[in-house]
């Protein structure tokens, strides 16, 4: 298995890189979106990391303890309603762009993939 670090990379780079193009050729409304998207994707996988091993698949070298696995599954839950109300109250402020916040979100995916080919 590939390290996680290389997958992480990997979703950052696309992302700037996404988010640079977008703020050199759209609207700032839109390459707002773009870089609040490419954050969520990168901050997801970066918890995302810390949060599956510990709360659903164990490593039989470390066996976490329940308090481990109830913080890290209250992060998760907490994260979730972060970026909800996050993107609520940009929509709702008319600040960014969905369109742009789904483009950014793209990252993740890219960088997945362009990730597992390496």
């Amino acid at each position: 298995m590939k390290k996680p670090a290389l997958y992480i990379v990997s979703t950052a780079l696309i992302g700037g890189s996404g988010s640079l193009v977008a703020m050199l050729f759209t609207p700032r409304r839109f390459a707002l979106g773009v870089a609040l998207g490419v954050l969520f994707a990168v901050g997801n996988l970066v918890l995302l990391g810390r949060i599956v091993p510990t709360v659903l698949a164990p490593s039989p070298l470390e066996e976490p303890t329940p308090e481990k696995r109830r913080f890290w599954g209250l992060v998760a839950a907490f994260k979730f309603l972060f970026m909800l109300a996050l993107v609520g109250y940009a929509m709702r402020t008319d600040s960014v762009d969905a369109l742009g916040i789904a483009l950014g979100t793209f990252a993740l995916p890219a960088g997945l993939a362009i990730a597992s080919l390496l």
